[in-house]
């Protein structure tokens, strides 16, 4: 059975890399996942673009990238987090 931590501190990461299978970092502080602000850790633009950055978190080990979406450009964000999300593969990738 795997173990996940939903590690939230630099600390709690480093341990959680070194005896669990993999970390949760959800609502971990930018700083911890080693972004100077928040800013940095958004996926912001059009559909390939997006898609670009959501494989490079592949490309690093990712195993699982989860997607949100702030609906400040309406139904337009909706459709396109849906899309995009309908071409990321079981195996870690973009189609």
């Amino acid at each position: 059975m795997p173990v996940l931590v939903s590690a939230m501190a630099p600390q709690a990461l480093r341990t959680t890399a070194e005896l669990a299978d993999g970390a949760l970092p959800f609502l971990t502080g930018q700083r911890a996942l080693g972004a100077a602000q928040a800013a940095d850790l958004a996926l912001i633009g059009d559909e390939e673009t997006v898609a670009a950055r959501v494989q490079e978190h592949f490309d690093a080990g990712a195993t699982e990238v989860v997607l949100s979406q702030t609906g400040l450009a309406g139904d337009a964000t909706r459709r396109l987090g849906g899309e995009l999300a309908r071409k990321i593969t079981d195996r870690g990738a973009v189609r």
